[in-house]
């Protein structure tokens, strides 16, 4: 399971802000599935970062390079354990089925994490210190909800990423972490060919993730 996720790791060592002494890096690789090598080094990163104040989603078409809280330009490992503590605590870890009715077409599973606030400079926080954007989403106040509560979500590849970087943190959310592991690994997640590409036994398969994933959640 630890060199499962060469190619993401990689990826995702070019769009962190990260600064590991050797050590650290060693100590990662011995503990944590997303590992790629021990020649990874994490460098700067500039996310594309919009916040919202109303409406439905956030696009990703401006640039954040500071902390909003702190100011600060990289983080470090104690942002990242930071923002794992936030996961562990307030985040969720998922996969979503989406389903087409009766058209016969296969239902598609993804990895998605969503971390729900009412502070939306926490979220913005969150992103600077793993060093992914992902988009918030922040519903007009309502008559039943008066109070503005924003969601931070992360879909496919880049929920992957953001599990890299908190992985060696998490405590209660290590579990869905190393299952979300398996199932990139085994399920072929990403390889999109057509209702009858894959066979029976893979479908299965994603169902039966979506399904341990779920019950993890009871735990």
């Amino acid at each position: 399971m630890r060199e499962t996720f060469g190619g993401m790791k990689q990826a995702a060592a070019s769009a962190t802000a990260l600064a590991m002494t050797g050590n650290q890096q060693m100590e990662g690789l011995a503990v944590s599935p997303y590992a790629a090598g021990s020649h990874m080094q994490r460098q700067p990163q500039v996310d594309e970062i919009k916040s919202t104040k109303c409406g439905a989603s956030t696009p990703i078409n401006a640039v954040r390079v500071l902390s909003p809280v702190s100011r600060r330009r990289i983080p470090g490992e104690a942002d990242v354990g930071w923002a794992a503590g936030i996961m562990d605590g307030e985040g969720c870890i998922h996969i979503a089925r989406q389903t087409y009715g009766t058209t016969g077409r296969r239902p598609t599973y993804r990895l998605r994490l969503q971390i729900t606030q009412n502070d939306e400079t926490l979220l913005k926080e969150f992103e600077w210190s793993v060093g992914v954007a992902g988009r918030i989403y922040s519903p007009k106040p309502s008559r039943k909800q008066n109070k503005v509560c924003h969601t931070l979500n992360y879909d496919g590849t880049r929920a992957f990423t953001v599990l890299a970087r908190l992985f060696e943190h998490l405590r209660r959310k290590r579990p869905q972490a190393a299952l979300a592991v398996e199932f990139r690994d085994n399920c072929d997640i990403h390889r999109h060919t057509g209702p009858k590409g894959c066979s029976e036994a893979i479908w299965e398969l994603r169902q039966w993730y979506y399904e341990r994933m779920r019950d993890l959640k009871w735990c």
